[in-house]
């Protein structure tokens, strides 16, 4: 019996291109390994809690690339809202290590 190992897939973002350029690729054809060692590195490094802050942080960017790509939406969602959600990313209480979510 044959066994194969698995080829994991990465979300690669490429250089000078957008995120929603970004594609899937399996792990054997990225050139690049130090990048995949890297990345292995800061998942392994993160605890609960800066995983939940990063995952949050994560849900709102979705949400802000969503809103540009869909005008209609964002003139449903309204300014206001768009700022806050912009102020979430790029606020952080260093005071009490929180992010405002």
């Amino acid at each position: 019996m044959l066994i194969k190992e698995v080829d994991h897939l990465y979300l690669v973002k490429w250089k000078n291109l957008s995120y929603f350029d970004s594609t899937w690729e399996p792990q054997s054809l990225i050139a690049c390994a130090n990048k995949i060692n890297d990345f292995k590195n800061f998942n392994r490094a993160l605890d609960k809690d800066s995983r939940s802050i990063m995952m949050q942080q994560n849900n709102c960017h979705k949400t802000l690339l969503e809103l540009e790509s869909n005008p209609r939406k964002k003139a449903k969602y309204g300014n206001s809202a768009i700022n806050e959600l912009k102020n979430k990313l790029f606020f952080y209480d260093i005071a009490h290590k929180k992010n405002p979510y």
